[in-house]
Parts: C-alpha cells; sequence; structure tokens
C-alpha cells in the first residue's frame, strides 16, 4: 500500500510534542480496533458516543500522565471545566474520536485530537488519522506539519481555481445558504476541515466547533497565517475569552483573513 504524504512524523519536535503524538496514535490503535463494529449512543445533545470513543480517551490519558498535566477529555467535559482551563498554566485537550458519527459508521475520516492550552490559549498539539495514517502536528514554536512536510500555509482569494474547495459542516444546508462557487465538502470532522484550511488544501472552512474539536488545530491554523472568524459580525475569535465563557457553540469561519470577506458574502444565514 502505497503511504500518503501526510504520514511520517516532523524531525524536530519538543518533548511534549512528541508525547502527544504517541498518546494520538496509541489512542488511534485502539479506533481502529472497534472500526467497523462500533455500537453507539446518544448523549443528552444527541451526538454519539461509542464504547471506542470512552476507551481511547483512556488511553491518551494514559498515554499524557507522564508529563504530570491535567486532562480535559470531551467525555468527561462540562462548560465549568471547559471554563476552568484559563486558570490553569497548561492543560492538555482530547478529543478521543473527532468525528464519531463517521467512525460509527464505518467511515475513514475520523481523527485522535490531542491539544496543549496554557491559560487557556492553544498552543501546540497533534491530530491524528488512523485509518488513512495521516498526521498534523505543531510545536509551541515554527511551522506545522503535514506527516513530516511543513505545512504550505492557508490559501487566498486569488488561488481560487478548480481543485479548490470549502468545507462546511454536515447541517450546514438546515440553517445557511452556501453559494461557494467551488466544491463544498463535508468530510465529518472539524479537526480535519481545520487542517486542510490550514495545509492549504481547502480554502476555508465553516464550524459550529466545542473547544476539544479545534484545541490542537487551532495553533496549526495561526502558523499557517488563518484564524477563526464570527461567521456573523466577521470578529476574531478572542480563543481565550470564549474559553473562559465555557466555549459556547457558535458560527465560526477558518480561513485567511484576506479570505474572510468574500467567504462571508459566499456563506449567508436563511432568512
Amino acid at each position: 500500500m502505497i503511504s500518503l504524504p501526510g504520514t511520517g512524523t516532523p524531525t524536530t519536535l519538543s518533548s511534549l510534542l512528541a508525547v502527544a503524538i504517541e498518546a494520538a496514535r496509541a489512542a488511534g490503535e485502539v479506533a481502529l480496533r472497534h472500526l467497523g463494529s462500533a455500537s453507539f449512543e446518544l448523549k443528552s445533545d444527541h451526538s454519539i458516543v461509542t464504547a471506542a470513543d470512552r476507551e481511547c480517551e483512556a488511553v491518551a490519558r494514559a498515554g499524557l500522565a507522564m508529563t504530570r498535566i491535567p486532562v480535559l477529555g470531551e467525555e468527561t467535559a462540562t462548560g465549568n471545566a471547559v471554563a476552568g482551563l484559563a486558570d490553569l498554566e497548561a492543560a492538555w485537550v482530547v478529543d478521543p474520536i473527532d468525528g464519531t458519527a463517521s467512525f460509527a459508521a464505518g467511515l475513514p475520516l475520523f481523527g485522535v485530537s490531542i491539544g496543549l492550552l496554557e491559560r487557556g490559549k492553544p498552543v501546540l498539539g497533534a491530530f491524528y488519522l488512523p485509518r488513512t495514517d495521516e498526521l498534523y502536528a505543531v510545536d509551541r514554536m515554527g511551522q506545522g506539519f503535514y506527516g513530516s512536510r511543513t505545512i504550505a500555509g492557508c490559501l487566498t482569494p486569488e488561488t481560487l481555481d478548480e481543485r479548490t474547495f470549502f468545507c462546511a459542516t454536515s447541517d450546514a444546508h438546515h440553517r445557511h445558504r452556501v453559494d461557494f462557487p467551488g466544491k463544498v465538502r463535508s468530510l465529518g470532522s472539524t479537526a480535519l476541515h481545520v487542517a486542510l484550511v490550514a495545509r492549504g488544501a481547502a480554502m476555508g472552512a465553516m464550524l459550529k466547533p466545542a473547544v476539544w474539536d479545534v484545541a490542537a488545530v487551532a495553533p496549526l491554523l495561526e502558523r499557517a497565517g488563518g484564524g477563526f472568524f464570527d461567521l456573523d459580525t466577521g470578529a476574531p475569535l478572542d480563543f481565550v475569552k470564549w474559553v473562559q465563557a465555557g466555549g459556547p457553540e457558535r458560527d465560526l469561519l477558518a480561513c485567511s483573513p484576506l479570505s474572510l470577506a468574500p467567504l462571508r458574502r459566499f456563506v449567508r444565514k436563511k432568512t
């Protein structure tokens, strides 16, 4: 089997990022063992959770334990716990399976997301897709990586061509009108959508994330010249204030600042 370009590991990385990558890969192995046979339940918000989510989170926590840094995982998170991240010198934020609905359906586009926050600010992270063995990683300083390769950076309007696509949430058609002139894709994983923007594959992504969805890929997007912006106002997301508020869901765009104005024209709420 031919490897994808995003396989491999950055050649130089800090000890904390190395631990995050190892923990993400270990949790990914667990997810693969469950793929195709995952039974699921509905949480109170009607999102899906599987036994694999819980086992993957436990494995990730075990892998991160050596750092002696507190861990917040999606399956045990509350609004108060998220808000408390802003008071901690450092904390790991884990989404054990980002793209649980895809995973439960046996689809390959899901991943393990592990980000490090310091006083609520994302500073490094790893996002690993076990089915394709692709890794996105970013350290405290320097460029982000797609496998062992540095990422190219966010696309801007002049780079729009027949290959360009826009990522949308799976339910975008219920509340929004999307008139993007290129292709529109919903791949099932919020972290993957952001990573694709960061590495210059997607022009932008429409999101409605929780903090754990984007904790690992937020610094990747920032180093690529992008950011998160409020879909309604165009204002940049203040990540720390969002965390302090408990990470309430809100409609965001992930993109280059140069792409923000045209993307906001292409994506509008239905009236």
